[in-house]
């Protein structure tokens, strides 16, 4: 599941969040869930684009850069993959920074310099050149960016928790025990997200927001 989320990322990058931290992405606890078949029609797609590169080789150069650029993406991303070793953080968009070069290499490996290929590329570098300029905008406060990760993952407790925080300090009290609220009634959530808030509660006006003065 994680793979398909780090997939998207990659190759449509049109949503990004700081935090991707309980319960932003449902765990899956099913054979028969349907985001199973993502992650069956992912693995599909990428042997499908390892097979047409190799093929489409007609020189041992092409294939090495085939698989030099592959390496690129795999290697980077194998230790993060979760597949050998099991990490506290289940997605992190950090940790696609060199995986995501080889993902270009190979694509740019698989148009290959023609005229045909000049249309897309053109529009694609100018969506992610717009999306990088709409991205960095998010960075311009703590407030912002907490704001723009809210809308990926609204039902994150850490990312509810920070905004709490943030809506206590600039006494926006009213906003701050609904994010408090929402942090406290996602399932499973640690001890220590709950006393963070306990210094804030007092000068909460909700009576929903209780789990800090009741521990």
């Amino acid at each position: 599941m994680w793979q398909v989320v780090y997939a998207r990322l990659i190759l449509l990058p049109w949503e990004f969040c700081i935090e991707y931290s309980f319960d932003c992405i449902p765990m899956v606890t099913s054979l028969f869930d349907a985001r199973n078949l993502a992650s069956a029609a992912l693995l599909a797609a990428l042997l499908a684009v390892a097979v047409t590169l190799l093929r489409a080789c007609r020189s041992s150069a092409c294939a090495r850069a085939t698989m030099g650029a592959s390496a690129w993406l795999l290697l980077p991303w194998l230790p993060v993959s979760h597949l050998f070793l099991r990490l506290g953080t289940l997605v992190a968009e950090r940790t696609m920074y060199l995986p995501s070069f080889g993902a270009l290499l190979l694509i740019a490996h698989l148009l290959r310099p023609s005229r045909a290929a000049a249309l897309p590329v053109g529009v694609g570098v100018g969506y992610l050149a717009a999306t990088t300029l709409s991205r960095t905008l998010d960075w311009r406060t703590d407030d912002t960016a907490f704001e723009a990760a809210i809308q990926v993952c609204p039902t994150s407790a850490k990312l509810n928790q920070q905004l709490c925080t943030l809506r206590t300090n600039a006494d926006r009290l009213d906003e701050a025990a609904a994010h408090c609220a929402i942090a406290e009634k996602v399932r499973d959530v640690p001890i220590q997200h709950c006393l963070a808030l306990a210094p804030h509660l007092s000068r909460i006006p909700s009576p929903d927001v209780t789990c800090a003065l009741s521990t």
